[in-house]
């Protein structure tokens, strides 16, 4: 499997914004992904774009990583407050923030509360991933921060900042 990885660092560099594009099982790179954060980080949200997705990705969360397992709940569950990572569809959060992984199709309005974001991009999500790039930068206020969407094509090698500052 192969999936590209274009990083976006924000202001004093205590915030960034990873996108992973071309990416073919969704939810296997956020399993993955959590694994890695919760280590790194601390604690994860991911955010699904329903019901289904949710209980899907909890179901996956069981048998990966094979080796271990990953404390995992939704944010309504009672050990939430104990529980390194949460997921959920709910466009609300009142946890902690360090790292969310979006599944959504969009932004999650409270995304900047957290301190590193993690874009998954299907090929089918390539348009909406254009729009979401902009809506990220603006909001943020990069400057100098360009996306090449035509590499977002069915041959073309991802999303590509030039570079960023603040």
């Amino acid at each position: 499997m192969r999936i590209l990885h274009t990083m976006l660092r924000v202001g004093n560099l205590q915030r960034a914004i990873d996108f992973y594009t071309k990416v073919a099982d969704r939810l296997t790179v956020a399993a993955k992904l959590a694994a890695k954060a919760v280590t790194a980080h601390g604690s994860v949200r991911i955010l699904t774009p329903d019901a289904a997705t949710t209980a899907a990705l909890d179901r996956l969360l069981w048998l990966v990583p094979p080796t271990g397992f990953l404390p995992h709940c939704t944010m309504d569950d009672p050990l939430a407050p104990q529980t390194p990572v949460w997921i959920d569809h709910r466009l609300e959060h009142a946890g902690a923030a360090a790292v969310l992984i979006n599944l959504h199709p969009e932004p999650p309005p409270f995304f900047s509360r957290f301190e590193r974001l993690a874009e998954i991009v299907g090929d089918a999500d390539a348009p909406a991933a254009v729009e979401v790039w902009r809506l990220l930068v603006e909001a943020l206020g990069v400057v100098d921060a360009t996306l090449d969407a035509d590499a977002l094509g069915a041959d073309a090698p991802g999303l590509h900042p030039t570079r960023t500052a603040r």
